[in-house]
Parts: C-alpha cells; structure tokens; sequence
C-alpha cells in the first residue's frame, strides 16, 4: 500500500509518459509496448497499464487504480465491458465477479476519494488511445459499474487526422493536470477512425480525399439514445457534405441512394451548389468494399424518416 503521495508521484509520471507518447504519435495510436513501458518513480517500475490484459489496473506499489481499458470494436458494435455514455459520463462496467471482488471495489472507491487516472481504449489488436485525466463519479453496485467523467482530459492524438470540429483546444495546466473545455469521448475517436477506415479516408458522396478534411457521421444522430459508435452507423463525409446530412438538406435512403431536398433543387445559385449539392441527387452512395462496414439500412431507413419530414411541403 502506497503512501498518498507517491501514489502522485506515479500518476504524474504516468501522465507525463503519456504526453511523450501523444507528442511522437502520427496519428493517436498507441501500441501495446508503448503502454507496458513501465515509468521508474522511486526505483519502482510501473506500466500503465496491466501486463496480464484486465481491465482495471491497481499496481501493487499504490492504494488506487492507475487505469482502467476499455475494447471499441466498431465493427461489431459491441465494447467490451458494455462501456456507454450515460447521462453525459461514461459508464465502465465492472469486471465479472461482483461489486465485492478487490479490483471492483478499488475501482468503486475511485468515486469517494476523486483520484485521477488514465482511460486506454482498444482500437483493435496491437492499437490502443488514452485519455488522462479521468476521474470515477459515480458508483452502481447494483447495476455493476462506475460512471467515468472523462471531461477535464489530455488525449493521444493528431492534430493532422484530428477533424475541424474536434480539434482539442489547450489550456494552461493546474498541478501539471491539463484540463480540457469539452469532453473528449474516446469511444468516438475510435468511432472516427475505423469509420474513415472503412471508407479508405474518403468522402461517401463526392471522394475526397483529405484526411483534414473528411469527418465521421453518424447516421442516427450522437444525441439520440437509439445512436450507437459503431461502423454501420456511420459515413465518412466531408465537411460540407457533412453539414448538409446532418442539416437534412440532403438524405440517404436505406438503398443507398443520395436525394436533396426540393428547395435545394430549386435554388439558383453558383457552381458549388450545383456541383457540390443539387448533382448529388440520384447518386448511389460510395461505399465501404468490406460489406460488414456499410451502413445499417435500419439506420438508414429511420434517418431517412426525418429527412423527409424536413422537406417543405
């Protein structure tokens, strides 16, 4: 058992680690080597994460969890765990064993004593993001899970494969934590990844093909509680067109096909709207050469339902 503060002096070390990992990253993934790179503090070796795989990770050396993973597999839409937003605050799912067993209740305990740590999540084998510093804000023994607050984070990432919408905004440090403005949701930067993945980088209406430029969409909205991260509820747009969709000046119908809302048709203007929005009408869109990766025509056919109840009568 760890005195407080060398269970710090860890976490700081821990933190750092990863803010050297986040500045020589290409592109916001970390391997499995970077994260067992053990930090030394006080001639103890510690990695970031558990060496055997578990979910949640109590070095011996301190009293607390240094991190918690987590699995996205947006391909199959299932994270390990049953991890989901809930009421703003990611929910984490105890390992199997019950609110009694140690590594449960260390992570539970997390909620009373408002301990940092780190959140990692599998992209896929091999391929892992973190976010730090997350802290335990709930705790349901019954429903067998913590909620994460993952709102004042530092993220592994890329400012060259990060979209113009999410770009992460710095502030200025607070006891060496750096605190972020806006949450930054981890299972929805594996949801944009494998999503621009799926659609070699490029836009599903029109190809382009600027990493900078092409942003992940959901087909059933974020907000919306029947919304899931996953690949088949997802297109990789670029930004205009991404703003159109979400806009519903253009919709997708569960066979693929583009339409553009009347008064668009009808709107006389330049050559980007007639290249850029009304040429799109009737297009099929440009899909995914994986048939697992395309998008879900359940989805498809609700999202579908609400472009149509925005179109002018």
């Amino acid at each position: 058992m760890g005195s407080v503060d060398f269970d710090q002096q860890v976490r700081l070390a821990a933190f750092d680690r990863l803010r050297e990992l986040a500045a020589a990253t290409s592109d916001g993934v970390l391997s499995r080597a970077d994260l067992l790179a053990p930090v030394e503090v006080a001639g103890q070796r510690i990695p970031l994460v558990s060496p055997a795989g578990e979910g949640i990770w109590k070095p011996r050396q301190i009293a607390e969890p240094l991190s918690v993973l987590s699995s996205a597999d947006p391909s199959a839409g299932v994270p390990r765990y049953g991890d989901q937003i809930v009421g703003g605050r990611q929910r984490y799912d105890y390992r199997a064993g019950g609110p009694d067993r140690w590594f449960n209740r260390a992570l539970a305990g997390l909620a009373q004593s408002g301990t940092d740590l780190i959140y990692v999540v599998k992209l896929r084998a091999g391929e892992y993001t973190a976010a730090w510093p997350v802290r335990v804000v709930g705790n349901d023994p019954t429903g067998g899970f913590v909620l994460i607050d993952d709102s004042r984070t530092e993220t592994v990432t890329s400012p060259e494969v990060a979209t113009l919408g999410d770009r992460l905004l710095a502030s200025e440090a607070t006891a060496r934590y750096t605190t972020a403005p806006r949450a930054v949701r981890l299972h929805q930067q594996a949801f944009r990844r494998e999503v621009l993945r799926a659609y070699d980088q490029s836009c599903a209406m029109c190809r382009l093909r600027r990493p900078e430029l092409v942003e992940a969409a959901h087909i059933i909205p974020d907000a919306d509680e029947r919304s899931r991260p996953v690949v088949t509820n997802g297109l990789a747009l670029c930004v205009m067109h991404h703003a159109a969709f979400d806009r519903d000046l253009v919709g997708i119908d569960p066979r693929y096909q583009v339409h553009v809302r009347r008064d668009v048709l009808d709107e006389v203007d330049g050559p980007m709207l007639r290249h850029g929005l009304q040429g799109l009408a009737g297009q099929t869109l440009h899909l995914p050469q994986q048939r697992r990766d395309r998008p879900d025509p359940e989805f498809l056919d609700a999202r579908f339902a609400q472009f149509r109840y925005a179109e002018p009568t």
